[in-house]
């Protein structure tokens, strides 16, 4: 349920250059990946053969998932490897002192100490850990609490009776009647993965899906939540220190036609300015954590106390967090809109480099390698984006109507913006088309 996934994430985010390839960067389009890999093998196993024969799915998705982690590593592993295994690395073989403050800052963002942003590190650590708590109060009360759902009587049951049959949607959860299949569930697969790993792992599905999953798939809702709030804050302060430089220089040109005293006080200021335009600054990452880490704290509050409606979507992570369209939610919708924002995010860059690098003068060494690493994390992010199309079809029939039109809209909204170019608003559609397949098949199989 967790390493192997982990592990597949290693494959989509071999496009990345290596010191891009971040945890949860690998965590997210791990699921993703294996979210995909079962809807896609699962289909044609469902409707092609006589009686949804569940053995030839589990073999098939373990020998496909295993590849795919075996082919991750071997090409994050000549190209780089990971930024986590450097940090690891860093600390066992005592290459570089501060290993494990590398280590820990791939989350935390920890500035040196005596800089004047240390009170930034003490608010960031106090949300930080308040956040924690709150998670694990969120774990133990899902774990040794079971909340039952009239829904339980048909997702929970499809798993058993999967578990027990080793058949797919053959059989009426309410009556254990044989039937046709039923395509407004059947194309949703989310089911067969908890009989899967029911199977593989030797326990009762009902334990599966009622203690198991949310242990997963709650503080993978956060982490959804932490990279979509530090995608937004990091591009937020990298606006806001970029003017604040610019105008800092401004100040510093005209204070130096005035007196020398001053113009070298302003552009002391300029300096600090850009300074905290890098992301690697002590203060840059202060600032983010503290942002991050309020964020999550705040998500896990309402996810705690969100419970004033049963159709809200804390209630449903809380309380139904087994069934597709609790993932759909709190996962899913989440992670498409980081998806999205991580693309206009790279048109937006390679625009601001376009326009450095103009005036015929051939580019340099670092140029190249700038907009080779611009490129990758393009394709990364339209990579990304069609897993989850292509994942979307597991957990609901309505996630691929839902999130094809998430896609659409948002390149029609970038667009009209002038955001991205109208090449790329194509490849977003395109990205969709996984979602416009499992349309399509739904409307045919009804």
């Amino acid at each position: 349920m967790v390493l192997i996934p982990v592990l597949e994430g290693l494959l989509p985010c071999s496009l990345l250059p290596a010191k891009k390839r971040t945890l949860p960067a690998i965590i997210l389009t791990g699921y993703a990946v294996t979210f995909a890999t079962l809807e896609l093998l699962g289909l044609p196993v469902l409707f092609l053969t006589e009686l949804g024969e569940f053995p030839i799915l589990k073999i098939l998705f373990l020998v496909v998932s295993l590849v795919i982690a075996v082919a991750g590593i071997v090409l994050c592993g000549r190209s780089g490897s990971i930024r986590l295994l450097q940090g690891f690395f860093a600390i066992r073989t005592g290459k570089e002192k501060d290993g494990g403050k590398r280590l820990f800052n791939l989350i935390h963002g920890e500035p040196e100490q005596g800089t004047p942003h240390e009170h930034g590190l003490n608010d960031a650590a106090i949300m930080w850990t308040l956040f924690a708590c709150l998670l694990i109060a969120q774990l133990i009360m899902a774990y040794t609490r079971a909340y039952f759902d009239g829904d339980d009587a048909y997702y929970v049951t499809q798993s058993v009776i999967t578990w027990q049959t080793d058949t797919m949607y053959r059989y009426l959860p309410y009556t254990g009647i044989t039937t046709t299949v039923d395509a407004r569930h059947a194309l949703a697969l989310f089911p067969m993965w908890a009989a899967y790993l029911a199977k593989m792992s030797g326990t009762h599905p009902t334990i599966i899906l009622h203690s198991m999953m949310p242990l997963v798939l709650i503080p993978l809702a956060d982490l959804v939540v932490y990279c979509l709030v530090k995608k937004l804050a990091v591009m937020s302060m990298r606006g806001a220190a970029a003017a604040g430089a610019l105008a800092a220089a401004e100040t510093a040109g005209s204070a130096a036609e005035e007196g020398m005293g001053s113009g070298l006080a302003a552009s002391k200021a300029a300096g600090s300015a850009a300074a905290a335009c890098e992301e690697d600054s002590p203060e840059f990452r202060a600032s983010l954590s503290r942002i991050t880490g309020t964020a999550v704290a705040m998500t896990a509050l309402l996810q705690i106390f969100g419970n004033v409606s049963i159709y809200t979507p804390e209630t449903f992570l809380m309380m139904r967090t087994w069934q597709g369209k609790a993932i759909l939610a709190a996962i899913l919708l989440p992670a498409t809109f980081l998806a999205l924002v991580n693309v206009a995010e790279k048109y937006a860059d390679g625009a601001r480099a376009g326009e450095s690098t103009t005036g015929g003068s051939a580019m340099t060494a670092g140029e190249e390698e700038a907009e080779e690493g611009w490129k990758a994390e393009l394709k990364f992010a339209y990579a990304a984006l069609a897993l989850l199309c292509a994942a979307s079809g597991i957990f609901t029939s309505m996630a691929p109507l839902l999130i094809f039109g998430l896609i659409a809209a948002a390149a029609l909204l970038m667009l009209i913006m002038k955001l991205i170019p109208r090449k790329a608003a194509g490849l977003l559609l395109m990205c969709g088309l996984p979602c416009v397949c499992y349309l399509v098949m739904a409307l045919l199989a009804m």
